[in-house]
C-alpha cells in the first residue's frame, strides 16, 4: 500500500512510514503513524568530571550519526577557538563542525551515534545529546548507562533516546532573537539580545545557545504569575572591554519581587573609545548597563534561594563560553523564578600588575511562592 506525500510516494510499513525518495516530506500521516522528520543542528558532548576524564590535543573523536533515512558523518570534533573536552566540560559542536550532519535529516524512531576516536589521548565521556532545528533534543548513552570510555583506535555506539525539558504547565520555552556573532570577544554584541516575558510572565530559565556557528541567541523559560506593575529599573554603568566586565553589574529585583526582562545597554548611541589594558594593549571600551523589570506576586509571598552556577573556563573573553552556564530555577513542578543574577570571575594579579582569569560562573537567586 502506498500513499502520496507532497509528490513523493511513501512506503507503509507495520509500524511506520518509510520514504522511497532521498528528499523527505517535512509532514506526513500514514495510516496512524504520524512521522515527523528533524534537521540536526548541533552536537553536544559532556565529559566525566573523574580525574583523568579530559583528552588532550593529541586525542580526536568524529561521529557517525545513524537513522531510518540514513547516515551521516562528522570530521574529527573541534571547535577550534575553544579548547575542547576538558574535565566536566559541556561542549557543543555545531555548523561546519559537524560535517555532513549539519542540517541532516533524522527521521523519528531509532537514532544512534557511532563514536570512534584516534590519538593517544584518551577520553571519559557521560553522554552526547543531539539538538535540532525543532528544539527537541535526544540524549544518547551507552546501553548500560556507564561511562563512555575511549582510547587509541576504540569505537563504541551510542543508543538515543527523545529528551524533554521539564517546565510548569502553562510555561513556554523559547529563543530570543538571535543576532550575528562578527567577533567573537567584542561584548557589544550582547546587546543585541533583550530577553522579554511579557506581561503576566516572569523568568524561569535563562541560557546563552548558538542556533549557529556564526550566530548568538538566549534561550528562555517564561511561567505565568499574577504580578502588580512591572517596575523598570537599572545597574550602574561600567567600562566594558571583554565580557568578564560584566561581572561588575548585578540584575538584581531583591526577594520580594521577580524578573520579568532584561537588555544590556550600550548607553548612547554605541558610544565607545580605546582604553590601554594591561592584558591586551589598546582595546575597544564600552559604557554598559543592565535595563531589567521586576514584578512583585500579587498573592504569594516569596521563599528565596542563592545558587551557582558551575564554574567554567573563561576562555581568553570569547563570548560563546558563556553558552555553558545555564541558570536555572527548578525543575517539573517547582514553582520557582529567577529574581537576580551576577556573572563572578576568578582573578589574581601577576608580574607587573597584569590581571590573569581563571573559571567563570553565575551568581544567581530564585524565588518560590508560598
Amino acid at each position: 500500500m502506498a500513499q502520496n506525500c507532497a509528490g513523493l510516494v511513501l512506503t507503509l510499513t507495520s509500524d511506520c512510514c518509510r520514504f522511497d525518495d532521498e528528499k523527505i516530506c517535512e509532514f506526513a500521516i500514514c495510516e496512524s503513524c504520524k512521522t515527523q522528520n528533524e534537521e540536526i543542528s548541533q552536537i553536544e558532548t559532556k565529559t566525566s568530571a573523574n580525574e583523568h576524564a579530559a583528552m588532550g590535543e593529541n586525542g580526536n573523536i568524529k561521529a557517525e550519526i545513524r537513522s531510518g533515512n540514513g547516515i551521516c558523518n562528522t570530521p574529527n570534533l573541534d571547535n577550534v577557538i575553544l579548547d575542547d573536552f576538558e574535565r566536566g566540560a559541556l561542549d557543543r559542536f555545531s555548523g561546519a563542525d559537524i560535517g555532513n550532519c549539519d542540517g541532516f535529516r533524522v527521521l523519528n524512531g531509532d537514532l544512534q551515534v557511532k563514536l570512534t576516536h584516534s590519538g593517544e589521548d584518551g577520553w571519559n565521556g557521560d553522554y552526547v545529546r543531539i539538538a535540532f532545528e525543532s528544539g527537541r533534543r535526544r540524549k544518547c548513552v551507552t546501553g548500560n548507562g556507564a561511562t563512555i570510555a575511549l582510547d587509541d583506535d576504540q569505537s563504541t555506539s551510542l543508543d538515543c533516546s527523545e529528551e524533554e525539558e521539564a517546565t510548569l504547565s502553562g510555561c513556554e520555552t523559547r529563543h530570543s532573537d538571535s543576532t550575528y556573532v562578527f567577533d567573537d570577544q567584542d561584548p557589544s554584541i550582547l546587546s543585541d539580545l533583550e530577553v522579554s516575558c511579557g506581561l503576566g510572565n516572569a523568568l524561569k530559565n535563562v541560557r546563552l545557545i548558538r542556533p549557529s556557528s556564526t550566530e548568538i541567541a538566549y534561550s528562555i523559560t517564561c511561567c505565568p504569575i499574577e504580578c502588580s506593575s512591572p517596575v523598570e529599573e537599572r545597574t550602574a554603568t561600567t567600562s566594558v572591554r571583554r565580557y568578564e566586565n560584566l561581572a561588575s553589574l548585578e540584575v538584581d529585583c531583591g526577594s520580594d519581587k521577580v524578573l520579568t526582562s532584561f537588555d544590556l545597554d550600550e548607553g548612547q548611541s554605541s558610544a565607545f573609545n580605546y582604553e590601554f589594558d594591561v592584558n591586551y594593549g589598546y582595546i575597544k571600551t564600552y559604557r554598559m548597563f543592565y535595563r531589567y523589570t521586576c514584578c512583585r506576586p500579587t498573592s504569594h509571598r516569596l521563599s528565596c534561594v542563592e545558587r551557582s552556577t558551575n564554574y567554567n573556563e573563561y576562555g581568553n573573553g570569547y563570548i560563546i563560553y558563556l553558552d555553558r552556564h545555564r541558570i536555572e530555577c527548578g525543575n517539573g513542578n517547582d514553582d520557582e523564578f529567577l529574581s537576580s543574577f551576577r556573572l563572578r570571575r576568578n582573578s589574581w594579579s601577576g608580574f607587573g600588575g597584569q590581571t590573569y582569569y581563571g573559571s567563570v560562573y553565575y551568581d544567581f537567586k530564585c524565588c518560590k511562592r508560598l
